[in-house]
């Protein structure tokens, strides 16, 4: 993580000399958190983003997702400390429009909102129907607690390619990332 500068620095604009670095071979770029099990979260913030199919026709279809800042609780990853206020960021399928039939598939009909009801479960937060995701809704997750699975899963990215029914291909990156599984009530948890 990058650092600001203190006081007593003073900015080299003009290098007259050049910074000679040792090896950066070895230095980690990833903030994955390893696979835990029940591990307990904190929400920290939440927001809508939305993904359009066409960023210059928003007509076209859409994914609307809503995007939780988690903070790692006390007992950290390992029930010990261990990652104590790391933050998760995790993205849920909450609503979409399937502009070109792009998002007609069972997936997307009885699966892309699964996580999202693991989460109001979790919280206490009706299904049938949930409540209307506004501001003072993202506001009342601040500071709720949660138990889950951290997941490490490998990033994907969607390719120009498409498959036999016209759907596109995605493929791995080779990075990884974080999700969660298997939300829980905090007052559910076994110790």
């Amino acid at each position: 993580m990058a650092t600001a500068m203190q006081h007593d620095e003073e900015d080299d604009v003009s290098l007259n000399e050049p910074v000679v670095m040792d090896s950066i071979e070895n230095q980690e770029t990833s903030d994955v958190l390893p696979a835990s099990r029940k591990v307990l979260l904190v929400i920290k913030k939440a927001k809508i983003r939305t993904n359009y199919d066409d960023k210059d026709d928003k007509s076209a279809g859409n994914v609307k997702r809503l995007s939780v800042q988690y903070a790692v609780g006390d007992d950290g990853t390992d029930g010990e400390g261990k990652n104590k206020n790391r933050r998760l960021f995790i993205d849920y399928v909450i609503a979409f429009t399937s502009g070109d039939g792009v998002r007609e598939s069972d997936w997307w009909k009885t699966k892309a909102r699964g996580p999202v009801k693991e989460l109001f479960t979790a919280l206490g937060i009706g299904l049938n129907p949930p409540p209307p995701i506004d501001q003072d809704f993202l506001e009342s997750l601040e500071d709720r607690e949660i138990f889950a699975d951290i997941i490490v899963k490998e990033r994907q990215q969607k390719t120009d390619q498409v498959n036999e029914k016209g759907k596109p291909i995605y493929k791995n990156t080779g990075e990884q990332e974080n999700d969660l599984r298997n939300h829980r009530k905090v007052g559910d948890h076994e110790a």
